[in-house]
Formats: C-alpha cells, structure tokens, sequence
C-alpha cells in the first residue's frame, strides 16, 4: 500500500494530511477492516496450529509373566463302565491378576490307581487331542473355579477285569487358553 502526502486545498500552507485520514474515510475504513481481517486470520491460524498441533516422543511399558493355572482333580458322578465312556473332573486355580479361558485340552495321560487289579491299559483318552472344549472353561483372576467337567473323556475297555471296580484313574490335563 503506498500512501500519499496533500495538502487540504483551502489551506495551501497548512498542515500536511495522510490520505486515508478522517478527511477521506472510505480509505482508511479499508486499511482497518484489512488490518482487522489480518489480525483475525493471524488468530485462527494461531488456534488452528494450536487444536491440530502433534509431537512424538518414547516411552515404556513392560509386561508381567503369567503364572501357569493348575488343574486339580476332584471327584465327579461315577459314570464310567466297561465299554462306556465317563467324565474327568477337575478345578482351576488361577493366581494371575487378570481371568483366564481354557478352550482346548493340549495333551492328557491316564493312569489306573490300582495297577495290581485294574492296569491302566484298560483305561484310554477318548478324542483326539488337541481337543477343543466347549463350552470354555473359564477361571476369574486369583480364584478357583467351581468343579469342571469334561464329558466323554475317558473310556474303560469293554474287557476290563472286575477288580476295576471302585478304582480311581488320575487324568493328567494340560490346558491351553488365554486371558480375559
């Protein structure tokens, strides 16, 4: 913007004026709306840098161990008998801080109580494994679970000798899942 000097014309040797002074308002009106839409702009910019503004940086986290769940025997409905198929039952006990889910039975092994009178040959792991268990087994953090069961697991050779009667075969289980 260039400004001008003048002399108001019925005064030749009066003060000098700046164009755009109050004598000639429709100029100095634009000069102030220009300097105020300057400034308005400047200020929105300002905000938007502001909201819009982004930075980076490190940081850490670690994470903790889980603790392994533990699968403890318990005593069902006795339902297993020669050439049938019976239930194994069990709890969890969790110690971790967070629940945990088992969806999935890894690796199991059966063994007879009583080798003497009932061999252990006589006792077998019905499905194939891994075996998917569902309805998942699930354990709340540092709890135990209430007895758990898993249908259909074991089975008892149709030829077992009588002296299976009344014995106990331990179920070794290893679960697999995650957390809650």
């Amino acid at each position: 913007m260039s400004w001008e000097l003048r002399r108001p014309a019925s005064d030749a040797e009066g003060p000098v004026q700046v164009a755009g002074s109050p004598g000639s308002s429709k100029r100095c009106r634009g000069f102030k709306v220009g300097a105020l839409a300057l400034g308005l702009c400047l200020s929105a910019g300002a905000a938007y840098a502001y909201f819009t503004s982004s930075g980076s940086g490190s940081g850490q986290a670690s994470v903790g161990s889980p603790v392994v769940i533990t699968v403890n025997a318990t005593s069902g409905t006795p339902d297993l008998v020669p050439g049938g198929t019976g239930a194994v039952y069990f709890t969890l006990t969790n110690t971790n801080d967070f629940g945990v889910v088992a969806d999935s039975v890894m690796s199991a092994s059966v063994v007879s109580n009583d080798t003497a009178d009932c061999p252990s040959a006589n006792i077998s792991i019905v499905p194939s494994l891994p075996y998917a268990v569902s309805p998942a087994l699930s354990v709340s953090a540092n709890s135990i679970s209430g007895t758990e069961s898993i249908a259909g697991f074991v089975e008892l050779s149709s030829s077992a000798p009588t002296g299976c009667q009344g014995v106990t075969f331990t179920v070794t289980l290893v679960l697999s899942g995650n957390s809650t």
